[in-house]
């Protein structure tokens, strides 16, 4: 065989097992590719779930806190008005006291006139 021949016939058998070995090899890059491709994402996704359970404990705190911050002022305007009405209640009641002194007698008519009153009214039921 001429050297040319020979040269052809070895190229040849040399591409046969070259295209032989080229798909295992795009297999092994591709095998390995998907593995850290896979790994990249198990980091990620932890990374991203720390984050999330960071915004939500965050978020926690900020509701917690805004939350006792409307409880202070709730309680706040609860005691003032509290105060307020028992205040009024004790002005009211220091007036009663005042006028049943001034006038007994006037007293003990609105007394009797609410008593029968209120006496009609439950016996009417």
């Amino acid at each position: 065989m001429d050297f040319v021949a020979q040269h052809a016939l070895d190229t040849v058998s040399h591409g046969t097992e070259q295209s032989t070995q080229q798909p295992i090899i795009e297999s092994e890059n591709m095998k390995n590719d998907f593995s850290q491709a896979t790994a990249n994402l198990k980091i990620n996704s932890e990374r991203i779930a720390d984050e999330i359970g960071d915004v939500v404990s965050d978020a926690k705190h900020l509701l917690q806190s805004y939350g006792a911050e409307k409880l202070d002022g709730a309680k706040h305007s609860f005691e003032s008005a509290q105060a307020a009405v028992s205040n009024s209640a004790k002005q009211y009641a220091s007036t009663a006291n005042s006028y049943v002194h001034d006038n007994p007698w006037q007293a003990i008519a609105v007394a009797a006139a609410a008593g029968l009153a209120v006496g009609f009214l439950v016996t009417r039921r």
